[in-house]
């Protein structure tokens, strides 16, 4: 299972790539699914929304992860994949296209505006692709594609632990690896914490907000 990012400012084209993307690795016989960034809220099961554009170009599975974690399938519609999919690294796919988690480790493909700067990602990015008024340019796609097919280098795996009240949860995979470089690239933000080897967090709640919306 391969795992990309499609990273770039709002508005530079990063839902029309991975439309591209997908349809065209769907064309070569892979099953994708996708995952959408929406850190400022999302309109569950929209029609026109992104993830519904990028199911209608061929993927197998879409999911929106919005803010606080909060995390929502958007395809199959019939519910056959629940939302725990993502952080038991249950997607059933060849490819995982995400968009959006561009502090992570996870290699990806930067999207700018023709004449905007590039946004600034974590390392690393594989490619980069610019974006016209009317879209993208066949070479353009062509090129983003043949990137994406020929890297196949994945991050080296973390040991990641979890535990909620005490029972130790499993969490491998996909899930392992997205849950790990999304906790070190919020914590390389805090002043003092700069590449950790390691990092350890424990969180408790109030006894008053036992079982509340958090």
């Amino acid at each position: 299972m391969h795992v990309r990012a499609i990273v770039g400012d709002s508005g530079s084209g990063k839902t029309l790539l991975a439309e591209h993307l997908v349809a065209a690795l769907v064309d070569k016989g892979q099953r994708v699914a996708y995952v959408k960034h929406a850190p400022h809220g999302f309109d569950p099961g929209k029609v026109g929304s992104d993830t519904w554009r990028v199911a209608q170009a061929g993927a197998a599975q879409c999911l929106v992860v919005g803010a606080r974690g909060q995390t929502r399938v958007e395809h199959p519609a019939d519910g056959s994949l629940g939302p725990e999919a993502l952080m038991l690294g249950g997607l059933d796919a060849d490819s995982i296209l995400l968009e959006g988690f561009s502090s992570t480790a996870w290699p990806k493909i930067r999207v700018a505006r023709r004449g905007a700067a590039p946004r600034e990602v974590a390392p690393p990015v594989l490619h980069e692709v610019v974006c016209d008024e009317d879209g993208f340019a066949g070479a353009e796609l062509r090129a983003a594609l043949d990137s994406l097919l020929a890297s196949t280098t994945q991050p080296s795996a973390p040991t990641v632990s979890v535990s909620a009240d005490g029972q130790d949860i499993p969490v491998r995979g996909f899930a392992a690896r997205a849950l790990a470089s999304t906790v070190r690239g919020l914590c390389t933000t805090l002043h003092g914490v700069h590449d950790p080897a390691e990092l350890t967090i424990s969180v408790r709640w109030p006894a008053d907000e036992a079982g509340s919306d958090r």
